[in-house]
């Protein structure tokens, strides 16, 4: 391979890791792209993308792609079996690569914990959380209020995310009773904080507020020329 000193290694090129490529990409960053999908490499060649064809659970396919100096390697796969593979054999062989995984869901999270990676995403979390946004303002919330619901609600999830990883190690009928009781929790979380106001300018998103403030500042310049 020509890319083998590229800072970042990106281990599938799908719908998920083609976004990641491209942001990597528009910043000017060098990255390996690896894919096990032959009419995806071929699709994606003739769109421009620079990427090798390969199964990157075999050890060789990543020593000559440039694991031993690469600062970054991310799981973007879609093989969920095989990216704990991967991560499994690069911890233990180059644990100085930082390690940022796609999870297929809370229980892929945990086994990635048990890796000691850390940094996973869960693959549809956050373009769910932009949508049920959308539905929230739809349903008479204002951007705002819709804004900070979602990142009160992420918060917690990132906070009970740990414990719920213990318990799930621990004992498993703990870990459905404790996950009930959160989900519990962050409902009367969210219902006590939606007509509680942090500031004053809580409320000051959106096209309504912003017409309403342009009429008051029309209204008082045509006083003041009066």
């Amino acid at each position: 391979m020509e890319d083998h000193e590229n800072p970042v290694i990106l281990a599938g090129f799908g719908r998920f890791g083609l976004v990641i490529g491209r942001v990597l990409l528009a910043n000017n960053i060098k990255v390996t792209i690896l894919d096990n999908n032959p009419e995806n490499v071929e699709v994606l060649r003739k769109h421009g993308f620079k990427l090798y064809f390969g199964d990157v659970t075999r050890p060789q396919l990543l020593e000559n792609a440039g694991i031993k100096n690469a600062r970054v390697l991310i799981l973007s796969m879609a093989e969920h079996e095989e990216a704990l593979k991967v991560a499994h054999y690069v911890r233990e062989k180059y644990p100085h690569v930082k390690i940022l995984a796609r999870a297929k869901d809370i229980f892929h999270v945990f086994e990635f914990f048990k890796l000691d990676v850390r940094n996973v995403q869960r693959e549809m979390f956050e373009s769910a959380m932009e949508l049920s946004a959308d539905a929230l303002v739809e349903l008479g919330f204002t951007r705002y209020e819709a804004y900070r619901t979602i990142c009160m609600f992420k918060h917690h999830e990132e906070q009970v995310r740990d414990e719920l990883y213990q318990h799930w190690l621990d004992d498993h009928n703990q870990f459905i009773r404790e996950s009930k009781w959160f989900r519990e929790q962050v409902q009367k979380t969210l219902q006590a904080e939606k007509n509680y106001s942090i500031h004053e300018t809580d409320f000051a998103w959106g096209v309504n507020s912003l017409k309403k403030e342009k009429q008051a500042n029309h209204d008082e310049a045509s006083s003041n020329n009066s």
